[in-house]
């Protein structure tokens, strides 16, 4: 092992960090989606936050490659370790929301509730929306559809060494990539493989590597790189968010940048970064919840007739941060703990 997975805090810090960007674009996008067009300002200000997702992803390469070295647990184990971790709370926020929906089908408006788009959600299988969107009824847990499916394919490469479980991602996802943009695979398979964030996952691993054979990089070496990726990253800031052919280009480099920056930084320490780590603790929590909190808020802003927008977006915010530390307490960690010791039992059963 590089080194031991706890002490990895810049991570967790970052980690916090990218759930805030993803928040805050969805409290701009929540409040402008209903009220009108944003202006151009707060157009700027919410896109570019997406990079969130793409932190996400190369941090999950790396964690992945992290954890499975040494590990003598097939790969069929560590799938059900990952689905283990990963589905039990969002089938939970999945099925609120289904319920919601058949209650009060006006809220969800964009998602046609029916046995196979709950079916497909639940199992993380891609489809299309009635308007077109390729997104499951919750509609943050796209980026689940692909932490899955990349899960999946690992799963197959667990008992391969380091450089070759990249170098095979690499090539499985490259040949899906081409068939995605120049074959006719219908619009599901095109958008879902043709979108080059899945190579934010192989980016992780590459700094898994790259950490592996010259160890986690000097605090200078640190600031080279987050000021680069800073500067990639905000040269990107405009109405609009990347193609999908040039995400991993104009995102996934800066986010790699900045992965690679938080492995070699240690925290200062005091409240801030105590407050940021805790957020990355809660991050899975604050992803799922957080879309129920803004627009539950916005529903009662709108009641009250309030009608500042940065005031809605603060609020949103902030209520969404509390409501994902609430979540990762009382639904999230029993939520797991209940999963795992399920699994645990059926283990040992058959042993």
């Amino acid at each position: 092992m590089v080194f031991p997975l706890s002490k990895i805090h810049g991570i967790q810090i970052l980690r916090g960090i990218a759930a805030s960007f993803i928040v805050m674009l969805h409290c701009i996008f929540v409040y402008y989606s209903r009220v009108g067009p944003p202006d151009e300002m707060m157009a700027r200000s919410g896109l570019f936050l997406g990079i969130g997702v793409d932190i996400f992803f190369v941090i999950s390469g790396f964690i992945m490659m992290l954890v499975s070295v040494g590990r003598h647990a097939g790969g069929i184990d560590f799938l059900i370790d990952r689905i283990t971790r990963i589905a039990p709370n969002y089938w939970f926020y999945t099925m609120v929301l289904v319920l919601t929906g058949l209650a009060l089908p006006s809220l969800l408006r964009a998602v046609d509730i029916n046995v196979d788009a709950i079916a497909k959600s639940l199992l993380f299988i891609p489809f299309e929306r009635p308007g077109g969107d390729i997104q499951p009824i919750l509609g943050v847990g796209w980026t689940l559809n692909y932490e899955m499916f990349y899960y999946l394919i690992f799963s197959f490469l667990m008992r391969l060494p380091a450089w070759q479980k990249t170098l095979a991602m690499i090539a499985i996802f490259s040949g899906l990539f081409a068939v995605a943009v120049m074959a006719d695979v219908g619009p599901v398979f095109g958008a879902f493989f043709g979108n080059t964030i899945v190579f934010a996952f192989v980016s992780g691993m590459a700094l898994y590597l790259a950490v592996e054979r010259w160890g986690r990089p000097r605090p200078a070496a640190s600031i080279v790189a987050l000021a680069l990726g800073l500067v990639i990253w905000l040269s990107t800031a405009g109405p609009w968010s990347p193609a999908w052919s040039a995400r991993f280009l104009l995102w996934g480099v800066p986010a790699s940048l900045m992965v690679y920056a938080a492995l070699g930084l240690s925290p200062a320490g005091g409240r801030i970064s105590s407050f940021l780590e805790r957020l990355g603790d809660a991050s899975y929590s604050l992803y799922l919840s957080h879309t129920f909190t803004i627009t539950l808020l916005f529903v009662i802003w709108q009641r009250l007739g309030f009608a500042s927008p940065p005031l809605f977006i603060l609020a949103a915010f902030l209520a969404s941060i509390a409501a994902g530390f609430i979540a990762h307490r009382i639904i999230e960690v029993p939520l797991t703990q209940a999963a795992r010791r399920l699994i645990d039992t059926r283990r040992h059963r058959v042993a």
